[in-house]
């Protein structure tokens, strides 16, 4: 079960970049949580209450509902999540056929979907486009920044990205009042793109 895992990962030592293990994709592609199956929802819910685990979130709209994504921050702490995106070679592209490692996928409307069966396949989605979307989802806009940028450093272990502070790389999106991307920079120096 989730629990085991979670523990013996944390037992065995085993490389981690962070001293929490992260759950990946909470609530896609697990089992439902139900009253009388509960499955590993609640386990990784308890886990990250006791401080042993961060959940990624795809908080996009379409992977998760944005109410869940809210339930999550106030019921685990901004601590607790990380925001992710899930992306894949169609995200930030228009609608039309892509492929998935070797799987086709079709994106219409924005959502990328296995071409036969159509799962969800993947996110479309960048990283602002997440905190958007969970800041309007009535998440604090620090605590949707702080979910997507310094949790994301501390699980890769990477002290030199994160933040805004002085001695940090200065990788920065800055926005408008709507959270669209106005100018990016990388390592302090803006980034040209083409119009």
């Amino acid at each position: 079960d989730a629990a085991a895992r979670i523990a013996e990962r944390l037992e065995a030592g085993k490389p981690v970049r962070s001293p929490r293990s992260t759950a990946t994709h909470l609530f896609n592609g697990m089992r439902p949580m139900h009253h009388r199956t509960p499955g590993p929802v609640p386990e990784f819910l308890a886990a990250a209450q006791r401080g042993e685990c961060v959940l990624e979130m795809i908080g996009d709209g379409v992977h998760l509902n944005p109410a869940i994504v809210l339930d999550m921050f106030e019921t685990l702490g901004r601590d607790n999540v990380v925001l992710v995106t899930d992306a894949m070679a169609a995200a930030g592209m228009a609608d039309g056929d892509y492929v998935l490692g070797s799987q086709p996928v079709t994106v219409a409307d924005g959502v990328a979907r296995l071409t036969e069966g159509g799962a969800i396949a993947g996110g479309t989605a960048h990283l602002i486009d997440v905190v958007r979307t969970t800041w309007q989802g009535e998440v604090d806009l620090v605590d949707a920044v702080y979910a997507a940028s310094v949790q994301g450093a501390q699980i890769l272990g990477d002290p030199s990205v994160g933040a805004l502070r002085a001695g940090l790389w200065a990788d920065v999106v800055v926005t408008d009042a709507e959270l669209r991307p106005v100018t990016v920079l990388r390592r302090g120096e803006a980034v040209e793109h083409a119009a």
